[in-house]
C-alpha cells in the first residue's frame, strides 16, 4: 500500500500555512527560495523532498560554499533545509538546486528572524520529544543538555587541527568537542580536567560543542524580558 509521511516540523508548517510552496512542477521557478527536507543523501549530492512530494537535487558542488570531501559529513537525513532553484528542466521534469548558505541567504530582516525563530521552534519540538521518549541512551541524555549549561569534562584527545575532545558521565557516549578557537588560548593534556560551556547541542549527529573560553564561563544568567534588544555574537 502507500505511505503517508507527517511532520511537525515548525518551518514546513510555516510555509504551508503561509502558501509560501510550490503544490506542482510547473510552479518551479528558478531564483524560488523553498523549504523543505532532507530526503536522501547520495555521494554525489543530496536530494530534497518539499511539500506535496516535489523533489529535488542539489549537486555535490552545490551543497556548500566550503569543499565537499564526504556528502554525508554536512547533512542528514530528515534535516529542514532552505534551498535555491538553480535550474528546471520541463522536459525531464527535474530540479537542480543549491544549499549554499550565499545562494539561500534571506535579505530581508523581519524573515531571517522569523526562519530562526522556527529553527528554535523545532529544535524545542526535537528535544521534548527525545525527552518523551522511553528509552535512556544517547536521546535522553541530548535533551537533557542545554546551550550556557557549564560541564566537567576530561580531555580525551587532542587533535592535530587543535581541537580537543571530552569525556564525562554526563555526557558518556555523545561527542564533545571545542574546536582550538574555543579552547581560550588554553594548552590542555589528554587526562587533564577541564571547565567547559556547552555552545551547541548537535541533535542529528550526537555531538556537543562546548567552549573553554574564560569570557563565557563567567557570564552570568540575565534574565530577558519580552521585546527587548541585545547584542550578539556568533559562537558556533
Amino acid at each position: 500500500g502507500g505511505h503517508i509521511i507527517l511532520s511537525r516540523k515548525p518551518a514546513l508548517i510555516s510555509s504551508m500555512e503561509n502558501e509560501h510552496v510550490v503544490k506542482s512542477f510547473s510552479d518551479i521557478q528558478p531564483g524560488l527560495l523553498l523549504t523543505g527536507f532532507v530526503r536522501n543523501i547520495m555521494s554525489y549530492g543530496v536530494f530534497v523532498e518539499f511539500p506535496y512530494g516535489l523533489t529535488g537535487l542539489a549537486p555535490k558542488s552545490a551543497m556548500s560554499d566550503k569543499f565537499v570531501t564526504d556528502t554525508k559529513d554536512h547533512f542528514v537525513v530528515g534535516q529542514t533545509v532552505l534551498a535555491k532553484v538553480t535550474s528546471v528542466d520541463e522536459e525531464k521534469q527535474r530540479t537542480l538546486l543549491s544549499l549554499k548558505m550565499s545562494e539561500c541567504s534571506v535579505e530581508s530582516v523581519p524573515e531571517s528572524f522569523g526562519l530562526l525563530q522556527q529553527y528554535f521552534n523545532e529544535l524545542q519540538e526535537i528535544m521534548s520529544f527525545m525527552s518523551n521518549r522511553d528509552d535512556t541512551s544517547v536521546a535522553k541524555k541530548l535533551s537533557k543538555l542545554k546551550v550556557g549549561q557549564r560541564v566537567e569534562l576530561v580531555v580525551t584527545e587532542v587533535k592535530a587541527d587543535g581541537s580537543a575532545v571530552f569525556s564525562a558521565p554526563c555526557v558518556s557516549d555523545l561527542t564533545v568537542i571545542a574546536i582550538h578557537s574555543q579552547l581560550g588560548g588554553k594548552s590542555i593534556l589528554e587526562g587533564q580536567k577541564a571547565k567547559a560551556v556547552v555552545l551547541c547541542v548537535d541533535l542529528l549527529k550526537s555531538k556537543i560543542y562546548v567552549s573553554l573560553r574564560e569570557e563565557l564561563l563567567s557570564l552570568k544568567a540575565k534574565k530577558l524580558i519580552l521585546n527587548s534588544q541585545h547584542e550578539a555574537v556568533v559562537q558556533h
